[in-house]
């Protein structure tokens, strides 16, 4: 038996001790896809950041069961997201692989729990810490992660790594920290995008003449042509009038 990470009180529990675990108990049991015609699925989650511009995030999706006999008709089932491609020198063209085994791990622990604290060995991989410049690449993502969908994904990476022993409880606090600060800004930037929404309006050049209207522009027309061929004469319907009006 294995013993727990010093930092960590609950210590993480491979998907190789689960396996050795879930095939003991149920030697019949066995893994595979829960829909073996299509094992896995590509999906893009679309969404815009702060600046209005689009942001398409690709992932590949994992599903698998744990049948613990030939005939379980409640197999454990187990979900597996991963970006594509992948973001870390232990993730990028191992993708798939890596979603499948998260969802092997999830689908046994969802019929067989194990207790963490009693799990058997870790692999050597598993206690390695993360170089410094993945870890500094994880801090730009939280910087800069242009929606809360990739925010999300950063900080479920953060817990794995944690979970691994990978990463102190200190550095993946600050991690989540800055996860939470960005996510709070892309939130109110967009608040603040939707309150500055106003209608168009036209605004005039400073010190240019208002545009005439249409009466305005008929009476400088007519004082322009008095002023230049004389008053013209009075029609006929004013000549009546002024008549009437002597009567």
């Amino acid at each position: 038996m294995g013993t727990p990470h010093p930092s960590y009180d609950d210590s993480y529990v491979d998907v190789d001790t689960r396996l050795s675990a879930f095939l003991t108990k149920h030697p019949e049991g066995a893994l595979q896809p829960l829909d073996p015609a299509r094992p896995y699925r590509v999906e893009r989650v679309e969404g815009t950041d702060e600046r209005g511009r689009s942001v398409v995030t690709t992932f590949l999706v994992y599903t698998a069961a744990a049948y613990r006999s030939p005939d379980d008709q409640l197999p454990g089932v187990g979900v597996a997201w991963t970006p594509f491609p992948g973001r870390t020198d232990y993730t990028l063209d191992a993708e798939l692989q890596n979603a499948e085994t998260a969802a092997w791990g999830r689908a046994i622990r969802a019929v067989m729990p194990i207790d963490r604290a009693s799990s058997a060995r870790r692999s050597p991989a598993q206690g390695k810490p993360l170089p410094e410049r993945q870890v500094q690449g994880l801090r730009t993502r939280a910087n800069k992660s242009a929606t809360p969908d990739l925010l999300k994904v950063l900080v479920a990476e953060i817990d794995d790594f944690q979970a691994q022993g990978r990463l102190h409880k200190e550095t993946a606090d600050e991690l989540r920290k800055l996860a939470q600060d960005r996510q709070e800004h892309l939130a109110a930037s967009t608040a603040s995008n939707d309150g500055k929404k106003t209608p168009l309006s036209v605004v005039e050049t400073p010190g240019e003449k208002p545009t005439p209207t249409a009466d305005e522009d008929l009476k400088t027309r007519a004082k322009r042509i008095s002023a230049k061929y004389g008053t013209p004469p009075a029609s006929s319907k004013t000549k009546k009038n002024e008549g009437e009006a002597s009567e």
